[in-house]
């Protein structure tokens, strides 16, 4: 399989917004998806939870902070953690559901039925998908004093990771087209901006509404769909 390398230049950082928009509008009028999401999210509350209460301990009866302070530490430091695991965490909680979801999609919204991928062939795409998660993983901690910045920090933090995490998002699609883990990154290049728009937007959703934003979760799995059939190398709409 092959693409363009050529950007359309109609196709933008607002096209991904939009994308993303429908993707959430799609995902909470249909009902029978809801239930392939809910297994990673309540994965990750209970990862999320366990997390806080083991940092309030650790504050409380380690450090002998009062019980004030270490509540706030330890929402401080599990919401820090969860900004930066959080792809890893997509990738070995949340994949396995969510390409179950992305093969609904194609055939309840686009009318398309896939042929599902080999065992081995969805085990090394996972791997390598992981490895990208992991790679953003490690960018991440050196650059983790951002988040420190005051609102401005969360800005600044998913423009920069925002483009990685939207990428992401298009791996389940990826698998579900017979696509290799290399065509889809390509794909993503192809449309650099469109898929930024659509991860930074994704990204700021979950950074201002922290647990709330896990239920937007499987949203951006439904958006990268939307994402990808809606964008094709003649498309000339404005954006």
């Amino acid at each position: 399989m092959t693409f363009t390398s050529q950007t359309p230049q109609s196709i933008g950082f607002f096209y991904g917004i939009r994308a993303l928009c429908r993707g959430i509008a799609l995902f909470w009028t249909h009902p029978r998806w809801w239930g392939w999401a809910l297994l990673p999210l309540i994965a990750i509350l209970i990862l999320a939870i366990a997390m806080w209460q083991g940092l309030f301990f650790l504050c409380q009866d380690v450090f002998e902070f009062g019980r004030v302070v270490s509540y706030t530490a330890a929402y401080v430091i599990m919401l820090g953690s969860l900004y930066l695991l959080f792809p890893v965490l997509y990738e070995s909680l949340g994949g396995l559901f969510f390409d179950g979801l992305t093969a609904h999609v194609y055939r309840d919204i686009f009318q398309e039925k896939f042929e599902s991928p080999t065992f081995r062939c969805s085990i090394q795409y996972t791997l390598y998908a992981l490895r990208y998660s992991c790679c953003t993983l490690w960018m991440a901690i050196p650059l983790f004093f951002i988040l420190l910045i005051p609102w401005i920090g969360i800005l600044i933090w998913s423009i920069i990771f925002g483009y990685r995490f939207g990428v992401s998002y298009l791996f389940s699609s990826g698998l579900i087209c017979g696509e290799t883990f290399k065509e889809t990154c390509l794909w993503a290049r192809t449309y650099r901006k469109a898929v930024a728009g659509f991860g930074i937007s994704a990204y700021l959703i979950i950074s201002f509404l922290p647990f709330i934003g896990l239920l937007f979760v499987p949203c951006f799995a439904v958006a990268a769909v939307c994402l990808r059939e809606e964008l094709a190398p003649s498309s000339t709409s404005d954006v």
